[in-house]
């Protein structure tokens, strides 16, 4: 059976494609801006929270901390003003900010984002409120008050910077890794994983069955197959896939040009091609490229505990 597409997360952990624009969507009365949330505590098992957030032209709800959730920040189109203290940092399509816990302890909640549901109201308008002149910051300061240690969201300034810029490649598959599970002691991985479906077969690093759980968002055509599933499901421009923890999939490339946005719990994708590839000097994808060296990539996978099996 092929993956279903949703327009709102699942009530439990399974796979499924979210398509554009839609998810579990909500609003910060005045903002202007509307929230996606395409995965959290139930999708996930409180591990992970995924949301996409759009708006027009719109301030910032304000300067906070978090003692134990990763923010993560990877714009797509527009421009974000990010700050940090007195410091103002615009981010642009494909650009990326990570900002650490102030204490980093054994459980990671998802459920973090429940603070943007406490906050929030539903929305089901088109694409944004632009017309919403409601006060933001005097319907939202009493709630970020008593919101402060139930949602571990606290309002003071003191984030920081961290963009990975390197770039590794195996056979055919192109990895821009954004944060790297041992920079977070194993707990999450980001990264843009590129391909063209015009190399050839040999050069297929991902032509094989995985097995670990991730999050994607495609840029061009990707192609996915779920282990025992007779069809390819199509993952287009806008769409998120997630991949429930134990799914066996493969992945494939089908337009002349695709990226796509891996979030994984733990390592994933990145860490593969990191080990079994090379680190290139090069910004895009080569016109040619080599064989993968099937032995390294096994040994790789085995290493880095990343289940495998030939297709």
């Amino acid at each position: 059976m092929p993956i279903p597409v949703q327009t709102t997360p699942p009530d439990s952990r399974t796979s499924y494609i979210i398509d554009q624009l839609e998810g579990e969507r909500i609003t910060i009365p005045g903002s202007k801006g509307v929230f996606r949330i395409l995965a959290s505590e139930k999708q996930t098992g409180d591990s992970i929270a995924v949301f996409q957030s759009g708006a027009v032209l719109s301030d910032a709800p304000g300067f906070h901390w978090h003692n134990e959730a990763h923010d993560v920040f990877l714009c797509t189109k527009g421009f974000i003003k990010l700050w940090n203290g007195d410091k103002c940092r615009i981010l642009g399509p494909g650009d990326f900010a990570y900002i650490p816990p102030v204490s980093i302890r054994p459980h990671l909640p998802a459920n973090w984002v429940d603070f943007f549901r406490y906050v929030s109201e539903p929305y089901d308008g088109i694409l944004a409120p632009a017309t919403d002149d409601r006060d933001l910051r005097a319907l939202l300061v009493p709630k970020v008050i008593a919101a402060k240690d139930r949602f571990d969201v606290h309002f003071v300034r003191d984030p920081t910077f961290a963009n990975m810029g390197p770039r590794w490649m195996v056979g055919g598959v192109l990895s821009r890794p954004f944060l790297r599970a041992a920079h977070v002691e194993g707990r999450f991985a980001i990264s843009s994983i590129e391909s063209s479906g015009k190399y050839p077969a040999g050069a297929a690093a991902l032509a094989r069955w995985f097995t670990f759980p991730a999050w994607i968002t495609a840029f061009g055509l990707l192609r996915i197959k779920l282990k025992g599933q007779a069809e390819w499901d199509s993952v287009r421009e806008g769409q998120t896939v997630v991949l429930s923890a134990g799914e066996t999939f493969t992945l494939d490339f089908g337009s002349r040009f695709v990226r796509a946005f891996s979030f994984t719990n733990g390592p994933g994708i990145e860490e593969v091609i990191h080990e079994a590839g090379a680190q290139v000097e090069h910004v895009v994808l080569p016109d040619e490229v080599g064989e993968v060296d099937q032995e390294k990539f096994s040994k790789a996978c085995e290493t880095l505990g990343v289940t495998i099996e030939a297709l």
